[in-house]
């Protein structure tokens, strides 16, 4: 059995302090809605992620516009976060989380560019998003890692948060979405170690 202190979500924890100091420092800097600022930070553009500035797509995950944005998306990393990090562990959470939130600015980078929008992405959705695919992913895949959750639950809940950021013109459904795909995949691979690991430890004696 894990101890109490093991079981802690502290990865959570301590993403959600890395993005409230960065927004401080943002405030402090000249406003978390500045666009110099946030370009300064790390914010995403197509250009400049083009121009090879790949350091974005993860420093990006870290900034908010404005401190709704910020709580929402605080709050979701909070409730999402804490469940996938205590079911999966430290390691693989924060691997879905950044990998998976890479994978979201790649899928806005593609985009952009093939829209020739110059419009600047930032914030944690993504991630977030990440989340909910690789929570899909292993609902659908490997069930008695999540039991306490049905798929109806969770496709519901993935449904009514994209339709949320579609209906809302100011937020990137494209960083949604492919932050939601990213999350999926990366799950998969994730779930594969972790039986491939399970059989490594079921060998008798």
């Amino acid at each position: 059995m894990q101890s109490s202190r093991e079981n802690k979500e502290w990865m959570t924890y301590l993403l959600i302090a890395a993005n409230v100091i960065v927004f401080l420092l943002c405030t402090l800097a000249g406003g978390s809605e500045d666009t110099g600022v946030l370009l300064r930070m790390g914010a995403v553009t197509g250009e400049l992620v083009s121009g090879g500035q790949w350091w974005r797509m993860f420093a990006a995950m870290f900034l908010h516009i404005g401190f709704l944005h910020l709580l929402s998306n605080m709050f979701s990393l909070f409730v999402i976060g804490s469940y996938m990090e205590k079911h999966f562990g430290h390691v693989r959470f924060l691997i879905l989380y950044l990998c998976g939130g890479f994978l979201g600015y790649l899928f806005v980078w593609i985009c952009d560019i093939l829209t020739e929008d110059s419009s600047l992405t930032a914030g944690a959705s993504g991630a977030i998003f990440a989340l909910l695919g690789g929570l899909a992913a292993a609902v659908l895949f490997r069930r008695e890692y999540v039991r306490d959750v049905s798929a109806p639950q969770t496709i519901l809940v993935v449904l009514l948060m994209l339709f949320s950021g579609y209906s809302d013109g100011n937020i990137s459904f494209t960083g949604h979405l492919g932050g939601l795909i990213g999350g999926f995949i990366m799950m998969l691979f994730i779930l594969h170690t972790m039986r491939h690991k399970r059989s490594g430890n079921a060998s008798g004696m």
